[in-house]
C-alpha cells in the first residue's frame, strides 16, 4: 500500500530525508535566540547541530543519504540542506564576513570532524566545547 502513495522505494526514501532535514531546519532555527548578536547566534546555532547529532538523531538522514535518489528530487534536498545553513550566512554577513562560502566551508569541516569524534565515542559535550570555540575564533579571524 505504500506504492500507492510513492512512485517507487527511492522516492519514499527522498520524502523521508526531506522531511528530516525539515526537521532539522526548524530545530536549529528555533536555537537561536531573537535578540542574539550574530556571534552569539552562529554558537547557539553550532550547539543545536551538535546536540542534535550527538542525540543520534541525524542517524536517520545519514543512513537514507546512502540510497539512491532521484534526480529530479536533488533540488528539493539542496533547498533543504542551503535552509540549514541559512542563519549561519546571515550571520556571517552581519559580522562582514566577506567570503561567506569559505566561512562556511571551514565550520561544515569542524563540524566533521566533530560528528565523527562524537560518534565514535568521545565525550559530546567536550567535542561541542571545543568545536565551537574553535568555530567562533576562527570566524573572528575571517572579520574583515
Amino acid at each position: 500500500s505504500v506504492y500507492e502513495y510513492f512512485a517507487s522505494t527511492e522516492e519514499l526514501v527522498a520524502d523521508l530525508i526531506i522531511d528530516e532535514l525539515n526537521n532539522y531546519v526548524s530545530v536549529l532555527s528555533s536555537a537561536i535566540s531573537e535578540d542574539a548578536t550574530p556571534m552569539v547566534a552562529i554558537e547557539e546555532w553550532l550547539r543545536a547541530a551538535l546536540t542534535y547529532i550527538a542525540d543520534g538523531r541525524h542517524l536517520i538522514a545519514k543512513s537514507l543519504n546512502a540510497a539512491a535518489l532521484p534526480k529530479e528530487r536533488a533540488t528539493e534536498i539542496g533547498i533543504a540542506h542551503r535552509a540549514l545553513l541559512a542563519p549561519l550566512r546571515k550571520s556571517l554577513g552581519e559580522l562582514g564576513v566577506v567570503d561567506i562560502d569559505r566561512a562556511l566551508a571551514l565550520i561544515q569541516s569542524a563540524s566533521d570532524v566533530a560528528t565523527k569524534r562524537i560518534e565514535s565515542g568521545k565525550e559530546a559535550e567536550d567535542e561541542i566545547v571545543s568545536t565551537i570555540a574553535f568555530c567562533l575564533s576562527g570566524i573572528t579571524a575571517l572579520i574583515s
